[in-house]
């Protein structure tokens, strides 16, 4: 069951970290679609030929590795967000200075 939450943990950090790189590139990618569409596919790709993997082992399995990476995906929603507010708490001071 352990094997199968870091799975999923596992997953989940490809998925996000993909999603992160692409779109860091897509301002200056000639082609923002292909390269979207492209990291895409192998994003889901990967996600769904894992989570299929551990679920012919055992359904319960696939409920951990599931689990993994939703708690990937709130810890990095949440991470990302407390930055933002900083980031928006620092640009409102900016603004009343000057």
């Amino acid at each position: 069951m352990a094997l199968a939450l870091a799975a999923g943990i596992a997953v989940g950090a490809f998925y996000l970290g993909g999603l992160w790189l692409t779109v860091r590139r897509v301002a200056t990618s000639r082609q923002p679609m292909l390269l979207i569409f492209g990291s895409f596919v192998v994003r889901m790709a990967v996600v769904v030929g894992v989570m299929v993997w551990i679920a012919r082992i055992h359904w319960q399995l696939l409920l951990a590795a599931m689990a993994g990476f939703v708690l990937v995906r709130v810890v990095v929603t949440q991470r990302t967000r407390r930055q933002g507010d900083a980031n928006d708490t620092k640009d409102e001071a900016k603004d009343e200075d000057g």
